[in-house]
């Protein structure tokens, strides 16, 4: 790029100051000026429409009131080439916010102008610019979009549960070197009592632990057989499993067979001993007992909840969950939360990197499987990234997006409530802004998720964890107060507080480390090799700092052999306390330096570190 960008954009400009924006938004491309200027900056033969959007969003920004100084600023060819490059993501976040900020004062923007704030500007100028782009896709990407839409929501109502074929199914889960003792001895018993079963005498591995879960959680039960000959592998399976999942459902789902004097997991219920003759006898008339007395039922089914009932696409990750080990109390509290109608507003309270957001999207993912369990409408929302990546200083965005969802879905079910709007009683001040949407949100038993939230509290001494916002405020207040069998999540850095008078109805949960149990099994499953005392010593280590876990599997399953011991070779970082991230930033400076090692010094230092980061995860190669 050149400097034909600020001759144009100066041109653009110009004419908006001097003929008082006599452009109109998404018609630039057809001016005759704007064509001409194109041709006379040698833009014609240039396939990108970069300027054209470019040009409907400073339209937009003249149009909104904004000051020429800042349409000016705008206008500079540096300005210019940052926001080009961060479109086209040849500059990452970090990076281009310092860019932006360092012109700021460059070019004294913020001491011309009072009460600047170059955060909210910039989101400003990116929503609309997005805005242009989208209102500008061809008939074919418009048909493209469209489909992808459809496709996201297919995809979100199939998630939801239908009665499954393995529902009224027993799972065997055996090694094949026992499949002769699985079909001459099991499958005949269960045969005598009637019962379906599902076998899969395939090879597994860790990598086969998403979809082994799902059909040990879809299962009637699963028989898991334990011998000699059940790998390292397959036993990491279950193991998993119990360090994922609540212990009643471990305890229901899966029933342990023993074969011969073998370890079996504490934490499962008493194994069926078939290790000689006498306990043979014993466990099948127990298993017989058992099997009796457990009728086969379909599962508590809730009607499919419509997809345009639905939106929590901005929650970190689109709201998909990813493996989360060691939270198992705190989904049974959702859960019970859910279930009581008394709590109204939950808060679950850590640091960050502590896995608020993942527990979350785990638990939204179980409701979405169980139709959201009679959940009438679900939305969320994410303080600390809103389009841009901005932590955000106003609810603003929020309020009214979530105030325009609820009232769209309220008019085409052809609501008669009182609270209906009126053309000219549409709330104006934050007050009553907030007040309208928690009317609106506790009209139907509703699911509403408020993640990351600390942006928008007190953060010092004085009235910490105090929603500054006043409409947020009142819309959390409010629904702490009544909130009809619905449920408001909040995640944040702080605990809520200036709620006192509602705390009967407000539930505070502090986000404890992981267990070191849960942090081997994080360890485990990424590939790193060593003892299971090796890697509970590591994650101790390490603080049991989720971030941290996280990470350090990913460096160490980067260095040859993928071996624990690695781990100590990690600097200490004596210097940064427990509090300021000391563990997370321990392995980030690992993979610094890794980096540099390996000759990627453009990534070392950035975030562009992230992708080595989880590529791991995502392209594991052969050990």
């Amino acid at each position: 790029m050149s400097a034909f960008l600020e001759g144009i954009a100066v041109e653009i400009i110009g004419s908006l100051i001097d003929k008082a924006g006599t452009f109109v938004a998404g018609q630039a491309g057809n001016r005759i000026d704007w064509k001409v200027w194109k041709n006379k900056y040698k833009f014609t033969d240039n396939e990108s429409d970069f300027l054209d959007r470019y040009a409907e969003a400073l339209i937009t920004l003249n149009e909104a009131g904004k000051p020429k100084e800042l349409l000016q600023f705008y206008g500079r060819e540096h300005v210019i080439q940052i926001i080009h490059d961060y479109w086209y993501g040849e500059l990452d976040t970090p990076t281009f916010e310092k860019k932006f900020n360092d012109l700021i004062h460059w070019f004294t923007i913020d001491k011309q102008l009072t009460d600047f704030n170059a955060a909210k500007e910039i989101f400003f100028f990116l929503t609309h610019y997005r805005k242009a782009v989208n209102e500008n896709r061809t008939a074919g990407e418009t048909e493209v979009y469209q489909l992808l839409l459809e496709i996201l929501k297919e995809v979100r109502q199939g998630n939801q549960r239908k009665t499954s074929e393995l529902y009224d199914q027993v799972f065997i889960y055996a090694n094949r070197s026992d499949q002769a003792w699985v079909e001459r001895e099991l499958l005949p018993r269960l045969d005598e009592v009637g019962s379906k079963y599902h076998t899969d005498f395939r090879v597994y591995s860790t990598d086969d632990f998403p979809n082994w879960k799902e059909k040990v959680k879809t299962c009637r039960n699963t028989i898991v057989v334990y011998s000699q000959n059940l790998s390292e592998d397959e036993r990491r399976l279950v193991d998993g499993f119990i360090s994922l999942e609540r212990p009643e459902l471990v305890a229901d789902k899966l029933l342990p067979f023993k074969l011969d004097d073998v370890q079996v997991p504490e934490k499962l219920r008493e194994a069926y001993d078939f290790t000689n003759t006498a306990s043979s006898t014993a466990a099948w008339r127990r298993l017989g007992v058992s099997f009796a007395r457990k009728a086969v039922e379909a599962p508590i089914t809730y009607p499919p909840l419509d997809a345009k009932l639905i939106d929590i696409t901005s929650l970190p990750n689109g709201g998909i969950p990813g493996l989360l080990f060691g939270r198992q109390t705190e989904l049974a509290l959702l859960d019970k939360a859910w279930e009581d109608s008394n709590c109204h507003v939950i808060c679950f309270t850590a640091q960050g990197g502590q896995g608020k957001s993942a527990l979350i999207n785990r638990w939204l993912d179980d409701m979405c499987k169980d139709n959201y369990r009679g959940a009438e409408r679900v939305f969320a929302t994410s303080f600390c990234s809103q389009g841009t990546g901005e932590r955000v200083t106003s609810a603003d965005q929020f309020i009214n997006a979530a105030l325009k969802w609820f009232e769209e879905r309220a008019a085409s079910e052809g609501s008669t409530s009182s609270d209906t709007l009126t053309t000219t009683d549409t709330p104006t001040s934050p007050w009553e802004k907030g007040k309208r949407l928690a009317r609106l949100v506790a009209e139907h038993r509703c699911l509403l998720i408020l993640d990351g939230l600390e942006p928008l509290q007190e953060g010092g001494v004085v009235d910490t964890g105090k929603i500054k916002d006043p409409a947020l405020f009142v819309l959390v207040r409010e629904l702490a107060r009544r909130n009809n069998g619905g449920l408001c999540i909040i995640t944040s850095r702080l605990p809520l507080a200036g709620l006192e008078r509602q705390a009967a109805h407000i539930q505070q949960e502090n986000l404890e480390h992981l267990s070191s149990e849960a942090g081997k099994h994080i360890l485990r499953f990424a590939g790193v090799r060593g003892s299971d005392e090796a890697l509970e010593a590591t994650v101790s280590s390490f603080g049991n700092h989720a971030l941290a876990i996280n990470l350090l599997s990913a460096w160490l399953y980067a260095q040859p052999g993928h071996k624990i011991e690695d781990a100590k070779l990690i600097p200490d970082l004596p210097e940064i306390s427990v509090e300021k991230g000391k563990h997370p930033r321990r392995v980030i400076a690992a993979f610094e330096r890794w980096l540099i090692e390996n000759g990627k010094t453009e990534a070392a230092g950035s975030c562009n570190c992230w992708v080595y980061l989880t590529v791991p995860f995502l392209k594991k190669s052969s050990p």
